[in-house]
């Protein structure tokens, strides 16, 4: 054999020699750690495909969905549970639109006619990021709910309660702190409670808005169309009869 043929067989013979070694040794591993500190480790090669499915949010006991898919912390407040921030649905329990009113006159319309609507404030998505959105009472005492399994729109006695847990100054340790959202607020603002009350004003029955920056005002589910409202200028929790075509916030509480 000449030493040109001896010379590519030993070069052939080194490339598979290289080829089994990068097979054998080189090998990556997907390696999965559980919540039970065990471990699976999976051959790269055996994998045709990974898919990830789920929530796009993550949930835990602390917290709700609604038929939206909005996630909500929520706060414990003396014996009552409440969600940690404003309702976003757009849809009822059971999955049914509610219609938004985005101009004045659907706004007055649906406040004319009893029908059910919500909308942002200044029908500016960017508020409802942070405030949520604002209801009629229509939407808030339709018997499809707003509210998922097991929990409820609250209603005067649930803030009757959170009123006499909280003894003085109710609103103080209800509303958040600072002036990042509140244009003005009192010096006593501790929101120990962690409800984070926002300043998220209101709509008429004639489609104006008001209040952004001053005024938290709730929804409650009572049939004589009570609100609740938290003013910038002081640390009291007010209550009273409103008309039902007005656009509030509104928050739950566990049933």
């Amino acid at each position: 054999m000449n030493i040109s043929l001896k010379t590519a067989i030993r070069s052939i013979v080194s490339l598979l020699i290289f080829s089994v070694a990068s097979t054998l040794f080189s090998q990556e591993i997907l390696t999965i750690k559980k919540k039970d500190n065990t471990t699976l480790n999976i051959p790269t090669s055996d994998i045709v495909s990974l898919t990830f499915s789920g929530s796009k949010q993550i949930i835990d006991d602390n917290s709700i969905v609604d038929v939206d898919g909005n996630v909500y912390n929520t706060v414990k407040i003396g014996m009552q549970t409440w969600t940690g921030r404003n309702l976003e649905t757009t849809k009822f329990k059971n999955g049914d639109p509610i219609p938004i009113a985005g101009s004045e006159a659907e706004w007055a319309n649906a406040a004319k006619t009893g029908k059910p609507a919500w909308c942002y404030y200044l029908d500016d998505s960017e508020n409802g990021i942070k405030y949520g959105k604002l209801y009629n009472w229509y939407a808030v005492n339709d018997k499809r709910g707003l509210a998922p399994e097991g929990w409820r729109v609250s209603s005067a006695s649930d803030w009757d309660e959170i009123k006499k847990f909280l003894k003085n100054i109710p609103g103080a340790k209800l509303k958040e702190k600072g002036n990042a959202n509140w244009v003005k607020n009192t010096n006593n603002v501790t929101n120990e409670t962690g409800f984070t009350a926002l300043p998220g004003g209101v709509r008429t029955d004639n489609g104006k808005f008001s209040g952004l920056g001053s005024v938290g005002v709730w929804w409650t589910s009572d049939i004589i169309g009570l609100r609740i409202a938290i003013w910038d200028y002081n640390s009291s929790v007010q209550q009273m009869k409103q008309n039902k075509g007005y656009g509030y916030s509104v928050r739950l509480v566990k049933e």
